[in-house]
Formats: C-alpha cells, sequence, structure tokens
C-alpha cells in the first residue's frame, strides 16, 4: 500500500502542503544569516543613545558610558579598543553584540571634533608660544640688566 499526499484527509494535506512551503522559504535565509528588515546595524562612532540601546546587550547605563568614552577618547577603530576602553565589554558580549547588529566603522574622512584632540594641539602651539615669548621677554629683562649694571659700574 503507497501513501500519497492526496490519500490523506484534507486537513493534514493542507497542514503538511504549507509546513513544507514555510520551511522551504525559511531555510535559505536561515542558512545565510539573514537579519530581519527592521533590525538596521547601528555604528558605535556615529550613533545616539536610544540607537545603541537598540542593541541587544547595550542598556542605557552601557549606552551613556559608551557615548562618554567616546566623547573623551575619540572614535573606536576596532572590538580590541572598544573593549579596551568601555567597562564591562567583553570578549564574548561584544561579540553578541555585534551579532545583533552593532558595527565598529571609522570613517576615513571622520574628524573627531568632540575627541578634544585638536583643541589640546592648539592649546599645546599657544603654550609653545607663550614660552617663547616669555623666554624672549626673559632675555630682554637680562640684556636690560646688563646694560645698566654696565652704566652704573662705568660711572663709579
Amino acid at each position: 500500500m503507497s501513501l500519497s499526499f492526496q490519500s490523506l484527509p484534507r486537513s493534514i494535506y493542507q497542514l503538511t502542503s504549507t509546513l513544507f512551503l514555510t520551511l522551504s522559504l525559511s531555510l535559505p535565509l536561515i542558512a545565510l544569516n539573514v537579519q530581519p528588515a527592521d533590525a538596521s546595524p547601528v555604528n558605535v562612532n556615529t550613533a545616539n543613545q536610544t540607537e545603541l540601546e537598540t542593541i541587544k546587550g547595550i542598556g542605557p547605563s552601557k549606552a551613556r558610558a559608551i557615548l562618554s568614552e567616546r566623547e573623551k577618547g575619540g572614535v573606536f577603530r576596532d572590538s580590541s579598543d572598544l573593549q579596551n576602553r568601555v567597562r564591562g565589554i567583553g570578549e564574548r558580549s561584544l561579540n553578541k553584540m555585534v551579532d545583533h547588529g552593532l558595527k565598529i566603522e571609522t570613517p576615513s574622512a571622520y574628524r573627531e571634533t568632540k575627541s578634544g584632540v585638536r583643541k589640546a594641539a592648539r592649546e599645546s602651539r599657544r603654550n609653545t608660544q607663550g614660552q617663547s615669548e616669555t623666554r624672549a621677554q626673559a632675555q630682554e629683562q637680562t640684556k636690560i640688566s646688563r646694560t645698566k649694571s654696565q652704566k652704573i659700574s662705568k660711572i663709579q
């Protein structure tokens, strides 16, 4: 006795055909590890707090810590940089975050305006300019005092 799909009762036939159709359509997506359409990747270097919180494994406090560290130290260059600078992010948790849409991407033309790198460089230049002006003033004062002492010694 051979069993075919048509010989099964109608409700079981519909159920098995629906199940087969669902599996045949979803297996390629599972094999390719395609994320759902609503889960867009979030770049850790450009995201705000609410965008970071959409990633599974990042709550409000971790998002604030990431933003604070990004403001202090500039962009995160890679995953190890993120792990080293943000407390509480280890290798396993970072891998889970990446699996849920977190990406660490540094744009080549990214300008570090919030990190204070340029401001520090400007202040450093100003300080050295001020030091050279101070040195010049000190040298001028030394010359004046030498000439005064020479004039006094000539008078006596």
